[in-house]
């Protein structure tokens, strides 16, 4: 495996300095966190080197992730990844229009004299406070500060009125794709040895139960990539499993290096942040802005991964809960009724990670996110390296040598952090390769150099 390096913002990390300072932070940061706890006042200041209307709202919108999705009752990962799918096609199209082509998920006619800028702000906008009305007050005052900087009277007008009308029509498109937060499906918690059930230290639900039926963007169904079951509690693998994630896993694992803590730590971005499947919108935010890339060409890629995204997560969820499967720390605390006499129980064995995500283990959405993106990301610029940061240490900046590697390195982290075996961050990874060809080949055509409007 190609070599992942790894530095402090404004100084040096060596692999021999001592990383519990930065390791405990990043778990008392992240166990501190509630659900429910307000936000602070938030005022937007989009990135001043984008100079990308496409890009200030996809940062926009991971800033209504980090502190207003978490008011409602916690819909996690999936909702935040079709919300950002669905912003991302209303700029898309809306820029599509514009350039007279057709667009990914609805084609309207574009009136003449239409300033592009203003159409891709209000159609940011129209869905993210359609998306997060909790978030209402911040949003009118990016929106009006955007608009501010356009000043170009009627051209101004059309196109807002053109990027609101495109961006309620792609609403409406998935109004009734079975999303709907208050629409769970009823699930009864199992005591079966393998079977998930809620965990310490909280012992929440488990959460989004119908997420796996949510009708993808352009996948054929959930299942269409449903991976074979996990691993019988007997088997020779689920005991390889089984012991590397309770030796590397465990909260004062005496094998896991500096170097795992911080993956696992700088990976998870879990409740009030921009999320996994934000922190890959990010890259790419940053990355598009280093290159200098147009609005089209931003709004192309960022719909690409975030519809990937989306689906690939209605594919893990759908496996989830095919499955059921128990998480490490509830198999590794129940290891005497697994059957398996090589499985040794521990009934105070703890992850790194203070809390343990409420859903069934089988299969990764870490690594079915990083897989996705590396497909995408890839396509689109090629093997290069790169270099990013977390939220949840937000210190560390860790430089990759490809997207690959980083699909590697997010998926592993996962058995550092304690919370998942390696089966189910393999066939995360195949499955996120999966998803990826087939969303590389429903946007094949769409690709900005085919046609439309580099603007």
């Amino acid at each position: 495996m190609e070599e992942v390096l790894w530095s402090l913002r404004g100084g040096s990390l060596s692999r021999d300095d001592d990383v519990s300072p930065i390791r405990d932070d990043a778990i008392a940061w992240s166990h501190g966190k509630s659900h429910w706890d307000p936000p602070p006042t938030v005022d937007l200041h989009p990135n001043p080197d984008f100079d990308n209307a496409v890009l200030d709202w996809n940062q926009i919108a991971l800033d209504a992730i980090r502190y207003y999705s978490i008011t409602e009752p916690p819909e996690d990962v999936g909702y935040v990844s079709r919300a950002l799918a669905i912003q991302s096609i209303a700029m898309f199209d809306t820029l599509q229009a514009i350039g007279d082509q057709p667009g990914f998920l609805v084609t309207r006619d574009a009136p003449n004299g239409i300033n592009a800028d203003a159409a891709v702000i209000a159609a940011g906008y129209e869905t993210l406070v359609k998306l997060f009305p909790n978030y209402k007050f911040a949003l009118d005052r990016a929106y009006e500060k955007a608009l501010d900087q356009v000043h170009d009277g009627p051209a101004e007008d059309h196109g807002v009125a053109f990027g609101t009308k495109v961006a309620d029509a792609v609403i409406e498109a998935r109004a009734d794709d079975g999303s709907d937060p208050y629409g769970h499906l009823e699930r009864v918690a199992g005591y079966e040895p393998g079977q998930y059930r809620p965990t310490p230290p909280d012992f929440l639900e488990a959460i989004q139960p119908n997420w796996g039926s949510v009708r993808p963007f352009v996948l054929t169904s959930g299942d269409q990539f449903r991976p074979p079951p996990p691993p019988d509690l007997t088997s020779q693998q689920y005991t390889k499993d089984y012991t590397e994630v309770k030796a590397y896993g465990e909260r004062d694992s005496d094998v896991r290096t500096p170097e795992q803590t911080l993956s696992a730590l700088w990976w998870s971005n879990d409740e009030n942040t921009y999320t996994r499947v934000g922190q890959w919108s990010d890259i790419a935010d940053h990355l598009l802005a280093e290159q200098g890339r147009t609005p089209l060409e931003s709004a192309y890629l960022l719909t690409e991964l975030n519809v990937g995204l989306a689906d690939a997560i209605i594919a893990c969820w759908d496996a989830k809960y095919t499955y059921d499967f128990w998480r490490p720390v509830t198999a590794i605390r129940e290891a005497g009724q697994d059957a398996n006499p090589a499985t040794r129980p521990d009934s105070d064995w703890l992850p790194l990670l203070p809390t343990t995500p409420d859903h069934p283990e089988y299969t990764s959405g870490h690594s079915i996110i990083g897989s996705l993106a590396n497909q995408v990301m890839t396509d689109f610029f090629g093997p290069i390296p790169f270099s990013a940061t977390s939220e949840t240490v937000p210190d560390v900046v860790l430089t990759f040598p490809n997207f690959a590697a980083a699909a590697i390195d997010e998926a592993a982290s996962r058995i550092y952090a304690g919370v998942h075996f390696r089966t189910s961050t393999e066939a995360g990874l195949l499955m996120g390769e999966q998803v990826g060809g087939v969303v590389l080949n429903a946007f094949e055509t769409f690709e900005p150099n085919h046609g439309g409007l580099l603007i």
